[in-house]
């Protein structure tokens, strides 16, 4: 799944940048993606964190909160003002939203919510409301911990920060729906996204748009675009150069980053950056194989879940600077 949407935070740690002009950059600092992570979870962090540097000259760089316990496979993140909402597995089998509240690596868990729900991602608005993403409907979490179902479904989604437009996708189809005036719920405004193979990620943009990231078929070579409010696919093609520094193995998260945007490569490990007119900027190598989750605060804090693949499966969230 992939995550979409913002939230805000700020702080945490700082880092710097080298790396080359080419988007290969190195990593330093201390600390390792691999802690304890907890089946638990709670706690708070105090602001510390490892960092990773580097990146197309221009400070791209990943700080951990390596005291921020969650436990091992958690799904996704999505910011809201003030904090995060976050979909982890309980120990017990089954899953919950979480909410944490803070800023940067100062986050502590708002023990009194914890909603039982299901699903593949987490999105946000900046009302505090949560839509986890199911594979036929999803569940939309108010800030007091009300829930309601909604025929938003696939895998994967945007809703934009008034929480009045939804973008989903369900394999190679993309739909637009727009919350109804005189209804709760959302209703389709018959738009879709078509093109694609596969859209594995969405996030969403100011003015009803959306990023859509995926592959256009099947097998080729992934991109992602901006999605216009009549469906249609802007002329900038994201990541097009073939074994070039800004060429995906595939897109696992999407995200605005400040006036840029942002994509992590779950299978090539890195995390890379975009000028709106679809110019490369930046590449962060990653040193492991993770699953990721990209979100946007609204004061413009951006954060990234890392779940490893092999061992624990040890999830951790940190900081992206330097876009």
């Amino acid at each position: 799944g992939s995550t979409m949407g913002g939230g805000s935070a700020t702080g945490g740690g700082s880092t710097t940048g080298g790396g080359s002009a080419t988007g290969g950059g190195s990593t330093t600092g201390g600390g390792s993606a691999t802690g304890g992570g907890s089946a638990t979870g709670g706690g708070s962090a105090t602001g510390g964190g490892s960092s990773m540097g580097g990146g197309s000259g221009t400070g791209l760089a990943y700080t951990q909160c390596d005291n921020l316990a969650l436990p091992d496979d958690t799904v996704s993140i999505a910011a809201i003002p003030g904090g995060l909402l976050v979909l982890v597995p309980l120990p017990d089998a089954g899953m919950a939203l979480w909410r944490f509240t803070g800023q940067g690596c100062t986050l502590t868990r708002d023990l009194s919510f914890e909603v039982p729900t299901a699903g593949s991602a987490v999105a946000a608005d900046d009302r505090g409301f949560g839509y986890v993403l199911g594979s036929f409907q999803s569940v939309e979490v108010s800030p007091d911990g009300g829930t309601a179902n909604i025929p938003v479904f696939g895998n994967a989604l945007a809703v934009s920060r008034d929480g009045t437009e939804a973008y989903s996708a369900s394999f190679g189809t993309g739909s637009r729906q727009v919350r109804s005036t005189t209804q709760s719920t959302f209703m389709s405004t018959g738009t879709y996204v078509p093109g694609f193979s596969t859209i594995a990620a969405m996030a969403d943009l100011p003015g009803g748009r959306a990023l859509a990231g995926g592959s256009r078929t099947f097998g080729a070579l992934h991109q992602f675009f901006v999605v216009e409010t009549d469906g249609g696919i802007g002329n900038t093609t994201f990541g097009a150069t073939v074994n070039g520094p800004d060429a995906f193995c595939w897109i696992g998260s999407l995200s605005r980053c400040g006036n840029h945007y942002c994509a992590t490569d779950r299978n090539c490990r890195k995390v890379s950056t975009w000028d709106p007119s679809g110019a490369f900027i930046a590449s962060l190598p990653l040193a492991s194989d993770s699953n990721y989750s990209l979100t946007q605060s609204p004061s413009g804090e951006v954060y990234m879940l890392r779940v490893l693949w092999s061992g624990a499966r040890t999830a951790r969230i940190g900081l992206l600077t330097g876009f």
